[in-house]
């Protein structure tokens, strides 16, 4: 037994050096691995697809056209 008269309380071990270190370098070696990854990985072997992209809806008009005046948009004051 020990000398203290905590019991079994000053048995318990409290640090938690283990666990940080391993939880430190487990991120270090995901990060890592990520970067060498991220580095090293082909761009050209990228998924391509043929597709158009066409706007749902009624897109007449607006800033770009050239036909929106400023004095008619919905928020306008005047």
């Amino acid at each position: 037994m020990t000398k203290n008269s905590d019991g079994w309380a000053s048995d318990v071990k409290t640090g938690i050096r283990l666990i940080t270190v391993t939880g430190v370098a487990l991120s270090a070696i995901f990060l890592l691995g990520f970067g060498a990854w991220a580095a090293l990985a082909p761009l050209a072997s990228a998924a391509v697809a043929p597709g158009v992209v066409a706007a749902a809806g009624k897109n007449q008009g607006g800033p770009a056209s050239g036909r929106w005046d400023r004095t008619e948009h919905p928020r306008a004051r005047g």
